[in-house]
């Protein structure tokens, strides 16, 4: 008889393809098994870092302070106001138009103050100053 017709009769083919059939059926098994806790601990896991976001964000808003002025004294203090100089208005004139006298009394007024704004020391307008004289003898 063959070598093959031997293992037969004694029955050792058919155990080691039954025994690698129910060792790969128990992989499987454990696999899926493997498969379903991890999934349960994944959801577990979204669930738990959900809530934590959530209270988290909870947190942040009841850390947000009202606005809540508080006055303060103001440390500049302000200026005394300045005095105003207030003209009344001119009385209006009852003839038509200007005369020879307003250009005189003008022209005598403006002469006037050139001369009281003018420095003492200028002397005549010939540049003939007592001064100049005395120092040139």
């Amino acid at each position: 008889m063959s070598d093959s017709v031997k293992k037969v009769a004694s029955g050792q083919v058919g155990r080691s393809v039954n025994a690698i059939r129910q060792s790969f059926n128990q992989q499987w098994l454990q696999n899926a098994s493997n498969r379903v806790m991890t999934r349960k601990f994944r959801l577990a896991d979204k669930g738990a870092a959900a809530e934590a976001y959530s209270i988290e964000a909870k947190n942040r808003v009841s850390r947000i302070a009202d606005y809540n002025p508080r006055p303060y004294a103001d440390p500049i203090q302000p200026l005394a106001p300045l005095a105003a100089e207030i003209y009344a208005p001119t009385k209006p004139k009852s003839t038509g138009g200007l005369t020879v006298m307003d250009f005189a009394s003008a022209a005598g007024a403006g002469i006037a103050e050139y001369k009281a704004l003018s420095p003492p020391d200028i002397g005549d307008s010939r540049g003939n100053d007592q001064e100049d004289q005395g120092d040139s003898n």
